[in-house]
C-alpha cells in the first residue's frame, strides 16, 4: 500500500510537470506571471512527500537521510530547469535566445512610453489646452476633448463615467463578468486592467469630492504608463482652467 502511494505519488508529480510544461508553451505571459507561486507549490509537494514518508519510518531522517537529500536535490534541479529556465551555457542557445527576447521586449516598452510621452508634448505645444468651462458638463466635455486628442494619437479611446452613486457605480459596471470584485478595486482608487479586452478602469476624484472613471481601450494592452498620462492630461486641464465657480 506504501508502494502503492509513493508510485502514485511520483506520478502526479510528473502529470503535474507535463500539465505546467503545456499551459506555459500554450500562454508564457500567463504562465511566468504565476511561476512564482507555482514554485511555492512545487516545495509544498516536496515537504508532504517527505513528511509522509518521515511519519511512517520516523527513524529513516537519520538513516536514510541521503535519500532526502537525493530527492531534494531532485526537486531543486527541476525547479532551476522548468520553472525558473537555468540551462547550461552548452545548451546555452536557448538561453541566450530568451535573454535576447527580454531585452527585447524592454527595448519595445520603453520605445512605446517615450512615444506616449511625446504625444502628450505634441498636445501640449501645438495644439494647446482650452480651460473655459462655465458648468459641470462643460468642464466634462471639455476633458473629454483633452483627453480624447492624446488618445487618437496613441490609437485609444477614452470615457469619463460617473463613479459615485450606487446607480452609477452599476451603470458602469454592467458589462463586466464580476462587477462586485472591479467594483471593490475601484473603491479602493485601484486600477483594474482587463487584458483580454484591451481596456482600464483608472478611478479619479473631479470637482474635489466626485469619484469618476477613466476608461480606456486600445488595440493593444493598457499599461499602468497610459494611465499616469491621462491623469496628467487631465491636472494639465485643470491648471488651464479658470478658477469660476461651476454650478
Amino acid at each position: 500500500m506504501e508502494t502503492l502511494f509513493f508510485k502514485t505519488f511520483v506520478w502526479l508529480c510528473f502529470a503535474g510537470l507535463v500539465i505546467y510544461t503545456y499551459l506555459y508553451g500554450k500562454n508564457e505571459e500567463k504562465m511566468d506571471a504565476k511561476v512564482f507561486l507555482i514554485r511555492k507549490i512545487w516545495y509544498l509537494v516536496y515537504l508532504f512527500g517527505a513528511l509522509v514518508y518521515w511519519t511512517i519510518h520516523p527513524a529513516s531522517i537519520f538513516t536514510e537521510f541521503k535519500n532526502y537529500a537525493i530527492t531534494a536535490l531532485i526537486f531543486a534541479a527541476i525547479d532551476g530547469f522548468i520553472f525558473l529556465n537555468m540551462y547550461f551555457r552548452k545548451a546555452g542557445k536557448y538561453e541566450l535566445e530568451r535573454f535576447t527576447k527580454t531585452v527585447s521586449a524592454n527595448e519595445s516598452l520603453l520605445q512605446d512610453n517615450l512615444s506616449m510621452a511625446k504625444n502628450m508634448l505634441d498636445i501640449l505645444n501645438n495644439e494647446g489646452i482650452v480651460g473655459y468651462y462655465g458648468s459641470k458638463e462643460g468642464y466634462l466635455l471639455g476633458l473629454k476633448e483633452v483627453l480624447s486628442s492624446y488618445a487618437e494619437k496613441a490609437d485609444m479611446s477614452v470615457n469619463i463615467l460617473p463613479f459615485t452613486t450606487p446607480l452609477e457605480k452599476d451603470q458602469a459596471l454592467y458589462s463586466y463578468a464580476n462587477p462586485g470584485s472591479v467594483r471593490a478595486k475601484l473603491d479602493r482608487l485601484e486600477t483594474v486592467y482587463h487584458v483580454d479586452g484591451n481596456d482600464a478602469l483608472h478611478p479619479i476624484y473631479l470637482f474635489h469630492d466626485e469619484l469618476y472613471l477613466l476608461k480606456i481601450s486600445g488595440s493593444r494592452a493598457i499599461t499602468e504608463m497610459d494611465c499616469i498620462l491621462f491623469v496628467i492630461m487631465a491636472h494639465v486641464y485643470d491648471f488651464a482652467a479658470p478658477p469660476d465657480d461651476m454650478d
